[in-house]
């Protein structure tokens, strides 16, 4: 029975009755899903009683059984009829974007400070993934949406191993850029989708420190690159 000091009548017919676990009626009643409902249930091995009644008690948003339905909140719920189809739209686009984004830099953060080797050009580099790499690649992702490209950085070291050398360019913004040397452009096709990898030769001028890392991925090739 209920705790209430006013207990709804309309919940008084289920008061110490006993329904089967597989009985229909718990699809559609169960205590608590209607607001300041102080009724209470409990297991028992206590034989099914006669006579329970069937009726629903249910509450707009909180109809059907979680358990079966897999809805916390069914779509009659306040909190959707509520929300225009432009705020919607909003809401869908800013969960992609950071959805995509922590599940990026989840990912990139597993390679944090280890490095890959590579061929470039006949010789062997080191690639490094660093906190730029990470940044790029999370807001590239999230940018495009692209849920593939924020899958395969939990693969980057596989995939750029796999990659082929197909492009490059000098760095074209010296003055924003000044310790960038050179980039190049690693093509790697997944499905019917190809990426190209842009490691980046980068030198440290105080610390007098030349490398190479990840910088950023794309699905695209700007114009200015050269092709080997």
């Amino acid at each position: 029975a209920s705790r209430s000091a006013t207990p709804r009548e309309a919940h008084m017919p289920f008061y110490g009755r006993v329904w089967a676990k597989d009985d229909p009626f718990w699809q559609h009643n169960q205590p608590g899903t209607l607001g300041n409902c102080k009724c209470d249930w409990e297991e028992t091995d206590d034989p099914v009683t006669n006579g329970n009644p069937q009726k629903n008690i249910e509450l707009p948003g909180l109809k059907g059984n979680p358990a079966t339905t897999g809805k916390i909140f069914s779509d009659d719920a306040p909190y959707f009829s509520k929300c225009s189809n432009t705020k919607q739209k909003k809401i869908e686009a800013w969960a992609k974007d950071n959805i995509i984004r922590h599940n990026a830099i989840s990912e990139m953060n597993k390679h944090m400070g280890t490095t890959v080797e590579v061929d470039l050009q006949g010789q062997r580099i080191d690639v490094l993934f660093d906190g730029t790499s990470k940044s790029h690649i999370a807001n590239d992702a999230a940018q495009t949406r692209d849920f593939l490209l924020s899958e395969i950085s939990s693969r980057l070291p596989e995939i750029l191993r796999q990659s082929r050398l197909v492009a490059h360019e000098p760095n074209m913004k010296p003055n924003k850029k000044p310790s960038a040397l050179h980039y190049y452009y690693y093509e790697y096709t997944i499905g019917t989708k190809t990426y190209y990898l842009n490691v980046e030769e980068n030198f440290v001028i105080d610390g007098q420190r030349h490398f190479f890392r990840l910088y950023s991925i794309t699905d695209k090739l700007r114009k200015t690159v050269t092709k080997y």
